[in-house]
């Protein structure tokens, strides 16, 4: 609930916004999506709101961090027509809500699992999916008949419903700032050659993820799709994400992890080969995208998960800031490698061969991660 409900609820109900602010304050709707910079702009700060986290225990930081993200979507309620006051909102939010997100949900789940980590982190993950499924029908209703303002009043109740729960039901069930035994993980096995190569494997998985997202729609209408079939290719990539993000939480917790990764890399750059091919049955096309849902729905599992294997608990949350900032990093690249392709030559077959390259080449470094026995 708090991590559903959380700042990674807004990248689902993003889209709900963009007509009605562009009704109301007349903004083009590339003004409106270059808010979008404000995420990895904000993620520079992670590490260092993951170092509280550490310091000071995942409740007190998601506690404030939930209070944040609430006053950030009241502010948006008060918009008067200034682009520049909603840039500044939404940044605050992603800035103040951050501990919302698995950052600090995360934490919290290392510390109470090891056999089942990862079946329990993927079900956390899965919070934001669930969330929008129940809750886009109510916001669009929202916003339709009163209006965007209202739209923002609802995420921050919703906000403080999920935090406080979080907070009421399952943070204060145990001591979940220490780390009750002691981890072998603790012990970092080759830190900075490790840390560089996950780095790498994330940012390489990155730019095709992000760049597929935010261009599946153009994609499929380019490929001779109706624009309701298009649409339809939606609604399965975001199934495949949730069933791939449980599928490898469990896998994570039985089979070596780094072969893992590497696997679902790989069944991703045969996702976008397919795409890649013109024409084609749609029962094939619908392949590729489910191949694709599958790594989008897992990186942050093998984040969280892999995080605490070669890191441990004692840091983990700066870790994880540290990480997530290579994956933030390939936000900006992966919009820009799909644009270009078609802007220069009239389909996006470069961009999803590039796409296969990246795949791949995140599967070989996800690899040459040094084996690790479970603790």
């Amino acid at each position: 609930m708090g991590a559903g409900l959380g700042f990674t609820l807004f990248g689902y109900m993003f889209s709900l916004f963009v007509e009605p602010l562009q009704s109301a304050f007349g903004w083009s709707r590339g003004a409106i999506g270059g808010v979008l910079v404000a995420v990895p702009i904000t993620a520079l700060a992670l590490p260092a709101i993951g170092a509280a986290i550490d310091r000071f225990g995942p409740a007190r930081i998601i506690g404030l961090s939930t209070v944040g993200l609430s006053a950030s979507y009241l502010l948006l309620t008060g918009m008067d027509g200034d682009i520049g006051r909603f840039y500044a909102g939404y940044g605050l939010a992603a800035l103040l809500g951050s501990a919302t997100g698995p950052i600090g949900y995360a934490r919290v789940l290392v510390s109470w699992f090891e056999a089942a980590r990862g079946t329990a982190l993927a079900l956390m993950l899965a919070g934001g999916s669930i969330a929008a499924a129940i809750l886009s029908p109510l916001l669009s209703a929202t916003i339709e008949t009163a209006g965007f303002r209202a739209g923002f009043a609802v995420l921050a109740g919703a906000a403080l419903l999920g935090g406080g729960a979080a907070l009421a039901l399952g943070l204060r069930l145990g001591p979940v700032t220490s780390v009750s035994r002691a981890d072998e993980s603790d012990q970092p096995l080759g830190s900075r050659r490790t840390f560089m190569l996950l780095g790498c494997s994330l940012f390489l998985a990155g730019i095709p993820a992000i760049g597929l997202a935010s261009q599946l729609q153009p994609l499929f209408v380019a490929r001779g799709f109706g624009a309701g079939a298009a649409a339809a290719m939606i609604g399965i990539l975001a199934l495949a994400v949730l069933g791939g993000r449980l599928v490898t939480g469990v896998l994570l917790d039985r089979l070596r992890p780094t072969v893992v990764a590497a696997t679902v890399m790989i069944v991703a750059a045969a996702g976008a080969l397919v795409l890649a091919v013109p024409g084609g049955h749609a029962a094939v096309a619908v392949v590729g995208v489910l191949c694709i849902g599958l790594s989008q729905g897992a990186e942050l599992d093998l984040l969280s998960f892999l995080c605490a294997r070669y890191f441990g608990l004692s840091r983990y949350a700066r870790t994880y800031g540290k990480l997530f900032l290579c994956y933030a990093a390939a936000l900006p690249l992966g919009g820009l490698l799909f644009g270009l392709s078609y802007d220069l030559t009239g389909s996006y077959a470069t961009a999803l061969g590039v796409s296969a390259g990246l795949l791949a080449s995140s599967a070989v470094l996800f690899l040459l991660l040094e084996p690790r026995a479970k603790p």
